[in-house]
């Protein structure tokens, strides 16, 4: 059983890990667990290039 002490740290503690508060963070926090994406409904990614996935897209299908 948690004593006084531990209960009211948890609850102080709990203050500062609430996770990502803004639209930016979390959108880099929902990419975290991201592994392959062969499921994704998001085929691109932060940072890629729409272009270069149709290319290698148009590529493979050929």
């Amino acid at each position: 059983m948690s004593t006084t002490a531990q209960i009211e740290a948890n609850r102080e503690n709990s203050k500062s890990s609430t996770g990502p508060a803004t639209p930016e963070g979390k959108r880099i926090a929902s990419q975290n667990a991201f592994k392959h994406g062969l499921t994704s409904s998001q085929l691109i990614q932060p940072g890629e290039n729409q272009a270069d996935y149709e290319g290698l897209e148009t590529s493979l299908i050929q």
